[in-house]
């Protein structure tokens, strides 16, 4: 049996995919073959029940400030807590002689490589994002660096691989596992745009606001839309990141006289039960690392649409089980949901297919395997059963 600790910065479903990714595999990596502990850091989220539940022992680091700013404080207040961090997880290790760590965020690779290396102990790096996206960010200055020296790295995509694969790391130490979720039972709400009569053709994107996710093209398609299909409408799910950015969002509806048809419907932790009640999902990223909405879509039984960048033309081929738009067209994004909402007969061909490829390509068993077989294969070696 390897023990494995799982280190990240924090388990606030709130902050993207990558915690829910983490509790996938949590609640069904297997037992048998792996003794798992939880390090993490402390902040305002603390452990979330669905956490507490797995009956791991969880041990809590120093909370980590979070930042993007490269000014002179937040260096500081960056550098004095990945130190405490660090030496937090340095006694850990020193202590549990784990055979691998697997670490979950760019965030916490940055405490976590040094007491890695000091112990000796094998680190895997779960890279699920861009690193791109973070190169404004005080978090890309030791990346190239650290991503050198970790044993062996999980790209989430073909596309993150590539940019992992461009600061130079070998093709060899770095393996894409797509994320992957339960099928389940298909939804019994009927397909297509019949299922929301009552609320028109209702559009729903799931994203944090953050500008490169696109709910402003998403705004920009919905003026002209509707001269074609007069009852479209849009709910945007997702929380706040950047208070600015919603801001110019809101002054753009009232620009457009869209205030109407265009919801905000804040965080929300049921969506699994709320998305079958909508016609089409929408993933508009300018570069999506994955986009696990795309498979909560059809798993809903949701035509999808997508931006044909980052990850999501390796889960959307387009017109078999979803459509693409070029990132940032908005008169691109006009025309597909034009096609969903006005072809019936096209909508449920893509639910189908949706189905089919989740089901055959991005099962959540697959998924975890594939991790398994990697924390296998790059732990300690010769390790003992304990």
């Amino acid at each position: 049996m390897k023990t494995v600790h799982f280190v990240s910065h924090t388990l606030d479903f709130a902050a993207g995919g990558a915690e829910r990714v983490l509790l996938d595999v949590l609640m069904r990596i297997d037992r048998s073959r792996f003794d798992v502990r939880l390090v993490v850091g402390r902040d305002a989220c603390g452990v979330p029940p669905e956490f507490e539940a797995l009956g791991l022992p969880i041990e809590l680091l120093p909370h980590l400030h979070m930042t993007s700013s490269r000014n002179p404080s937040s260096f500081l207040r960056i550098g004095c807590a990945l130190i405490g961090s660090a030496l937090s997880l340095f006694r850990i290790l020193h202590r549990e002689r784990p055979d691998v760590v697997h670490v979950n965020s760019p965030f916490a690779l940055h405490f976590a490589l040094a007491p890695c290396l000091l112990t000796q102990t094998p680190l895997v790096y779960h890279e699920h994002g861009l690193p791109r996206s973070r190169q404004d960010s005080i978090w890309s200055i030791a990346y190239p660096w650290l991503i050198h020296r970790v044993s062996h790295t999980i790209a989430i995509t073909d596309a993150v691989r590539a940019e992992v694969i461009g600061h130079g790391v070998s093709r060899d130490r770095i393996t894409t596992v797509h994320n992957g979720i339960e099928a389940g039972s298909p939804p019994a709400v009927p397909t297509g745009p019949s299922r929301s009569a009552k609320q028109g053709f209702t559009i729903v994107q799931i994203a944090n606001f953050l500008e490169w996710k696109g709910q402003d093209v998403v705004l920009e398609a919905l003026s002209p839309l509707r001269e074609k299909v007069q009852d479209a409408r849009v709910i945007f799910y997702g929380q706040s990141k950047d208070l600015e950015y919603e801001s110019r969002l809101r002054d753009r509806i009232a620009e457009l006289s869209l205030c109407d048809c265009v919801e905000f419907g804040g965080y929300r932790t049921d969506l699994a039960e709320l998305l079958p009640t909508y016609d089409c999902l929408i993933v508009a990223s300018r570069a999506e690392p994955f986009g696990l909405v795309l498979l909560e879509g059809m798993r809903a039984g949701l035509p999808v649409v997508g931006s044909n960048a980052g990850g999501v033309p390796e889960i959307v081929t387009d017109g078999e089980n979803g459509l693409l738009f070029e990132p940032g067209d908005a008169a691109g994004l006009v025309d597909a949901l034009q096609r969903i909402a006005n072809d019936p007969d096209l909508a449920t061909r893509l639910v189908v297919n949706g189905r089919h490829v989740l089901e055959t390509r991005f099962s959540l068993a697959r998924q975890v395997e594939a991790v398994e077989a990697i924390l296998e294969n790059h732990g300690r070696q010769g390790a003992s059963d304990r």
